[in-house]
């Protein structure tokens, strides 16, 4: 099970690494992102791009990413099938983060 969480989370972090997190893509995040927390923003690009390689389901993320609700969802479910601690610590702050974004930019994203 960790090891579909440890999967999901690389999931989640490319999701928001490009379609959120990129100022290119999504002006208005700009003013969400002076409000985070840097050390998480960079963990999440490092995770998003932790491959050095594109594989196939980072080219089709780039084509289709699904609303960060979505992936908000994904992660709450992750964060219950998650039993390591340091996993979960992982996640909540993942989904603080995401809830945060929601709250700012609405549907938007």
């Amino acid at each position: 099970v960790e090891r579909l969480v440890d999967d999901g989370i690389v999931i989640i972090c490319q999701r928001l690494t490009h379609a959120v997190l990129d100022p290119r893509v999504n002006p208005p995040i700009r003013n969400v992102l002076s409000q985070l927390d840097a050390d998480l923003v960079e963990w999440i690009r490092a995770q998003g791009s932790s491959s050095s390689t594109e594989n196939t389901t980072t080219i089709q993320l780039k084509q289709h990413i699904p609303p960060l609700s979505y992936t908000h969802s994904f992660l709450l479910q992750l964060l219950r099938l998650s039993t390591c601690s340091e996993t979960k610590q992982s996640l909540h702050s993942l989904s603080v983060l995401t809830g945060i974004i929601l709250n700012e930019l609405g549907n938007t994203v």
